[in-house]
C-alpha cells in the first residue's frame, strides 16, 4: 500500500547517503589516472601514513628506473628517497620501505648505505631478496666468499628464487 512517515524517513536517509557517497566515489576517479597520481592524491589525504608515503615513494624510484636521462633520474631518485624516509620517521622498522632505499642507494653504487639499509630490513623482515642483492653487492667488490654465503643464504631462505640461483652460479 504505501510507507509510513517512518519509513519514508528511513528511505530519504538512505538515499541521501548514497547520494553523498556516490558523489565522494566519482569524485576520486580522476586520482586512479595512473599511480603517481593517486599516490600524489593519496599523500594530500594521509600525509602522516607511513604506507601512503612508501607507496608515493615507490613510485618515484619505479620512474627514475625507467628515465634515461641522468638529470631526471637523480630528480626522481631523490624524491623516492625523500617520500620513503618519511615513512621510515613514521615506521622505523617498515622492511619494505627499508629494502627500497637499500635498493635505490645500490642502483646509486652507494654500497655503504645500501648494506646498512638491507641489514636494518632484514632485522625487521629478512627477505631472500634482500640477502641475494647484498651478495651483489659483495660481488661487484669482489668479495666472492661473502657474496657466496649470502647468496646461499637467499637460496636457503627461498629455493625457489631464481635470481638468487643465478647469482649464486655467477
Amino acid at each position: 500500500k504505501g510507507l509510513t512517515s517512518r519509513q519514508m524517513g528511513g528511505v530519504a536517509v538512505l538515499s541521501l547517503l548514497v547520494l553523498v557517497f556516490s558523489g565522494m566515489t566519482l569524485s576520486r576517479n580522476p586520482a586512479w589516472k595512473n599511480d603517481l597520481t593517486l599516490h600524489s592524491t593519496d599523500i594530500k589525504n594521509a600525509p602522516n601514513s607511513a604506507k601512503t608515503n612508501y607507496h608515493l615513494g615507490l613510485e618515484y624510484n619505479r620512474l627514475a628506473v625507467d628515465t634515461p636521462l641522468a638529470e631526471v633520474k637523480q630528480r626522481l631518485f631523490g624524491e623516492a628517497v625523500n617520500y620513503i624516509n618519511k615513512s621510515l620517521e613514521i615506521y622505523p622498522d617498515y622492511p619494505d620501505a627499508l629494502g627500497t632505499l637499500a635498493l635505490i642507494y645500490y642502483r646509486n653504487k652507494q654500497y655503504d648505505q645500501s648494506l646498512a639499509f638491507y641489514e636494518r630490513a632484514n632485522k625487521s623482515g629478512a627477505t631472500s631478496r634482500n640477502y641475494s642483492n647484498m651478495g651483489a653487492i659483495y660481488f661487484e667488490r669482489g668479495d666472492l666468499t661473502t657474496a657466496q654465503s649470502l647468496y646461499e643464504k637467499a637460496v636457503q631462505m627461498d629455493p625457489r628464487f631464481s635470481d638468487a640461483r643465478q647469482n649464486l652460479g655467477s
